[in-house]
């Protein structure tokens, strides 16, 4: 029994009543006898502390130290800023101009230079990683300085390798408008211009093929 609930804690989003409603239909298909609610509640809320605490030790343990004191840094808020870094990473770059495109670029850098999609977890299943990045793009830093050490890394470098895909689509999305309504709007404007400024010699030139 609780081999089947550690199981679906790991490869599942299921949460304690779905994990309990889960567990008295696997007794019943398995035509074992039901235990007392209160037992079967206790037993499945033990089994899915101590996987989420396994999980989030492994995740802790599979970061080196320097990245582990990089990751808890960035719920600090640095001198002269008013928002933390983790703040500041997960807010996009809407600035469409060179000045906010710099500044796209600079957030991809800063988070890609963490190293975290080089940590190995492949022994965490992507939906328990997706859960804790989830919580990592919502919760606030004081929250999530508030959280136990190993749960307090693992959702914050759950929230990292999440963001290295954001941070760079991000950027990319803003080039791409940045081109299409900045960028090429100007040349157009410009080509307009260089044909109004050859109009006259245009019409000279058509008079005098016409006299010709």
């Amino acid at each position: 029994m609780a081999t089947f609930i550690a199981s679906r804690v790991r490869k599942s989003r299921d949460s304690r009543r779905e994990l309990f409603d889960r567990a008295v239909l696997w007794l019943i298909t398995n035509r074992v006898l039901l235990p007392g609610i209160t037992t079967l509640s206790r037993l499945v809320t033990e089994v899915r502390r101590a996987v989420l605490e396994s999980i989030n030790r492994g995740l802790a343990e599979a970061a080196p130290p320097l990245m582990r004191a990089e990751l808890v840094a960035t719920l600090q808020v640095p001198d002269g800023k008013k928002v933390s870094t983790l703040e500041w990473m997960r807010t996009a770059v809407t600035r469409l101009s060179g000045t906010g495109m710099e500044q796209a670029l600079d957030r991809a850098s800063y988070v890609l230079g963490l190293g975290t999609g080089a940590v190995d977890c492949t022994a965490v299943a992507s939906v328990k990683l997706s859960e804790l990045a989830r919580f990592g793009m919502m919760a606030k830093a004081f929250r999530i300085e508030q959280l136990e050490k190993d749960r307090r890394l693992a959702t914050l470098l759950a929230t990292m390798r999440q963001l290295e895909g954001t941070a760079v689509d991000d950027a990319l999305l803003l080039f791409d408008l940045l081109m299409s309504t900045v960028l090429l709007a100007r040349a157009g404007r410009a080509a307009d211009k260089e044909k109004l400024r050859n109009l006259p010699r245009l019409r000279v030139a058509a008079a005098r093929l016409a006299t010709a």
